[in-house]
């Protein structure tokens, strides 16, 4: 029961205005509202409208190159015996060739090794919260990640780093505190510390080929950005499909991201909330609001490519975008969210983002979120429309959301970065 969303003349010339690469061009998308769309009243505007709206959007450039000459080599593994690898550091063969990209992978795998025994769902397990854990598997993630790693090789020939868990959730989850990720089995937990120490390899692979770069404030980042990949399944937005938004997680709550009670976002007390773009917000020229929600988010550059699919207009829009700004609006509003229809008390979920971008964005010291230097962390959550390829086939439908996913990643990028060749 998902309601099309009534598009502003604004937002159709957005749509209209994404282009394609061509022959290595480089295009710069200005975000300036028409007069035809400016609304009658200011306050009817959004609050990434009123304070974004002049932003520029960069697609490219695409460099030539023979991307066939580039590929994912196994840097690291961690296996048990002379099993297969459980865990994957995967990446360029010569850190030369690296994109300034981390994708993690924590809940993709399918390997069920009858010596690492099944994880308790009960709440009333030592190692479970009151809410119980989680072991089903995020289906098809593994394969998104891989899609839009080969793809920033193709259109950018460069290389990203992707980290793999490869056991099923119901033997590991590598997105939480090794307690409840891995219930005390001595295995889990080796490949628990090497999933998560992957990272950290990967991310000082990063900052040895990209650098670091001081914000306005004097917080050192690195010249890069960590992808945290997963899956949600959004029945509580809608029982029969799933919710066909991406859910992008910045460590913001709903009350957080509610412009009732920030509007900017960069108003908000530091002590209210931190966001795991602590570094990204700081830099030259741009804010918390528009890296989260405005037209240069990574929410709105992966839905200036959508219709991903052809029977979903709204397949792949996203949560926090410009189109969305507000998760607790759409997540209390019924026509919306079908728990909030049959329960006005009630509100659909939106996924802030876990332990791996909380954890990961302190690079010198992950484990205790120490330490001078951060990297910019974001947790994609993709509904069922995108990982099941509704009405598509899978084969045929993952390289294109990889395709779409490459280019909002290194777009942001360059917007960010637009000196360190992160990207091409």
């Amino acid at each position: 029961m998902m309601k099309q969303r009534t598009t502003t003349i604004f937002s159709l010339l957005v749509a209209l205005s994404a282009v394609h690469h061509v022959n290595g061009d480089f295009f710069s998308i200005p975000h300036l509202r028409s007069t035809a769309a400016t609304r009658q009243v200011v306050e009817d505007a959004s609050c990434p409208e009123q304070h974004c709206a002049k932003e520029a959007v960069t697609f490219g450039p695409f460099p030539e190159c023979v991307s066939a000459d580039l590929g994912l080599v196994e840097i690291q593994t961690y296996s048990y015996g002379n099993d297969v690898p459980l865990i994957k550091l995967l990446g360029p063969a010569n850190p030369g060739d690296a994109a300034g990209i981390v994708l993690t992978v924590a809940h993709g795998g399918s390997l069920k090794p009858s010596y690492i025994p099944s994880r308790s769902s009960s709440r009333h397990s030592e190692y479970c919260p009151s809410s119980g854990c989680k072991t089903f598997r995020d289906s098809y993630t593994k394969e998104i990640a891989l899609e839009t790693a080969e793809h920033v090789i193709s259109n950018y020939c460069k290389v990203p780093y992707v980290v793999v868990n490869e056991l099923h959730r119901s033997r590991l989850d590598a997105n939480r505190e090794i307690g409840e990720a891995a219930q005390g089995n001595v295995i889990a937990e080796e490949a628990w510390e090497s999933f998560h120490n992957f990272i950290a390899d990967a991310q000082e692979l990063v900052k040895a080929e990209f650098g670091t770069v001081t914000g306005e404030d004097g917080l050192i980042g690195m010249q890069g950005i960590l992808i945290d990949v997963h899956g949600y399944v959004g029945k509580d937005w809608d029982r029969e499909n799933g919710s066909p938004l991406i859910q992008w997680g910045y460590r913001f709550t709903k009350d957080a991201l509610d412009p009732n009670n920030f509007c900017p976002l960069d108003d908000r007390p530091k002590s209210y909330q931190a966001s795991t773009l602590s570094h990204a917000r700081n830099m030259q020229g741009h804010s918390i609001e528009c890296l989260v929600r405005g037209p240069q988010s990574l929410g709105s550059r992966m839905a200036d490519q959508v219709p991903l699919l052809d029977d979903s207009v709204m397949c792949g829009k996203g949560l926090p975008s410009l189109d969305f700004p507000s998760p607790a609006a759409l997540a209390s509003d019924p026509e919306w969210c079908e728990d909030a229809a049959s329960d006005p008390t009630d509100t659909c979920s939106y996924q802030v983002g876990d332990y791996n971008t909380e954890m990961h964005e302190y690079v010198d010291d992950w484990r205790n979120k120490q330490g001078d230097t951060r990297m910019n962390a974001v947790q994609v959550e993709f509904p069922r429309c995108i990982r099941f390829a509704t009405g598509s086939s899978t084969r045929e439908f993952h390289p294109q959301v990889g395709n779409a996913m490459s280019i909002a990643l290194c777009s942001f990028l360059q917007d960010l970065f637009p000196l360190a060749n992160t990207c091409g």
